[in-house]
């Protein structure tokens, strides 16, 4: 039996509906605007949902094939250059660029706003 490590990668409609939940929900903001800074934490907390989704995929992965694990802590001071990086990393920044432009900001003002 092949073990195999699949990753979540929603597309632009599924990031848009995600961002307008976070922007309702999570956010301390009111619902009835939806500003750039709004905009960039309802993004940030779809990126944590998809980071959360693929670590735990990623756990689950290694503890099947039974590896040894070294974990390193990083700490990252420049916010917008961290979720950028962390977009990219989840190779999704087509998806979530297209998903912002439909609600009207750019990725890249969105994650610099901090």
């Amino acid at each position: 039996a092949t073990t195999s490590l699949s990753s979540f990668a929603p597309d632009a409609a599924s990031i848009v509906s995600s961002i307008k939940y976070h922007a309702e929900f999570t956010s301390l903001f009111s619902p009835e605007k939806f500003e750039i800074p709004q905009a960039y934490i309802a993004t940030a907390q779809t990126v944590r949902d998809a980071l959360i989704i693929n670590w735990n995929a990623t756990y689950e992965y290694y503890e099947k094939l039974n590896v040894k694990q070294a974990y390193y802590l990083s700490m990252e001071f420049l916010q917008g250059r961290a979720l950028l990086n962390a977009i990219g990393n989840l190779e999704l920044t087509g998806p979530y660029a297209e998903a912002l432009s439909q609600l009207g900001y750019k990725l890249e003002n969105v994650a610099h706003q901090v």
